[in-house]
């Protein structure tokens, strides 16, 4: 008998994939017996070490990110922060973020993003951003040899804090120094025509959206004589509804007032005019 025909090789195979995430070992026993009589058996136990592959690319919890900016968050201020796994294990599920090569290029002066943490951060007060919704593409990488890698968007909506009231600017040929406190004076010729412009008034808020959005109306009209008209969306016009005559306009004065309104914050203007009689040659 040959030594090849007394020993006998048995080669196993796998009968499904070895999978590191689901079981990373496996413990067999093999059991050898002969054809004698008694049959006489020998016991082997061998334990499989399955070794991790870089067969998993990171995830994000989330297929798009979402969320809003105050004006006023200051340098710093945390803006999101995005979450990715991976269940490979070591380095091939160690798991950091960056930037896209676009967003980076475009607004990398004005956000960040913690490679470690996934926090994407602000990189400037809130308030020199120059647009009012950004969006921000962040790959999450993981450290194997061969890198997995997977992308997500963030919006990222910069809110207006409505903290500006609007102001009202007098503007006409024929203002004069302020004969009241807080007020502008005009002077105007007895009997001139109706449907002529006092005054214009110059409207504007500093704030964005709805919060800059300005409306003016009269509350009080100088007896009847005057109304306001809008000529563009943040320039009015006071102008006379008929002539003025010394005899109907009590003390030869009449005052207007103006209320200027955004959402949520109220100013008041008064404009004074001055009813000034035709000097007669003797």
């Amino acid at each position: 008998m040959d030594h090849e025909t007394a020993y006998q090789h048995h080669l196993r195979v796998l009968r499904q994939p070895l999978d590191h995430e689901t079981a990373d070992r496996h413990h067999l026993r093999v059991l050898a017996y002969d054809m004698g009589s008694p049959s006489l058996t020998g016991t082997l136990y061998i334990d499989v070490t399955v070794e991790d592959a870089n067969d998993n690319a990171p995830r994000f919890d989330k297929e798009l990110y979402a969320t809003v900016l105050l004006e006023t968050a200051p340098r710093g201020t945390t803006v999101i922060t995005l979450t990715a796994t991976d269940p490979d294990s070591g380095a091939n599920g160690r798991v950091s973020y960056r930037f896209t090569a676009r967003t980076q290029a475009a607004y990398g002066h004005q956000f960040s993003v913690d490679a470690a943490t996934g926090d994407v951060r602000l990189s400037t007060d809130a308030r020199r951003l120059d647009r009012a919704e950004y969006v921000l593409g962040v790959v999450a990488e993981d450290g194997g040899e061969q890198p997995g890698v997977a992308g997500v968007s963030v919006s990222v909506v910069v809110v207006d804090v409505n903290e500006h009231a609007p102001v009202i600017a007098v503007d006409a040929a024929d203002v004069t120094a302020s004969r009241g406190r807080d007020s502008s004076g005009v002077e105007l010729t007895e009997h001139r025509a109706a449907n002529v412009t006092v005054a214009m008034l110059s409207v504007a808020d500093q704030d964005r959206g709805d919060n800059g959005r300005v409306t003016c109306r009269m509350t009080s009209d100088g007896q009847g004589h005057f109304a306001i008209a809008k000529l563009h969306n943040t320039v009015y016009r006071i102008i006379s509804n008929r002539p003025l005559d010394s005899r109907q306009v009590s003390c030869c004065q009449s005052i207007s007032q103006s209320i200027c309104k955004s959402v949520s914050q109220t100013v008041k203007t008064n404009l004074y005019v001055y009813c000034v009689q035709k000097m007669r040659l003797a």
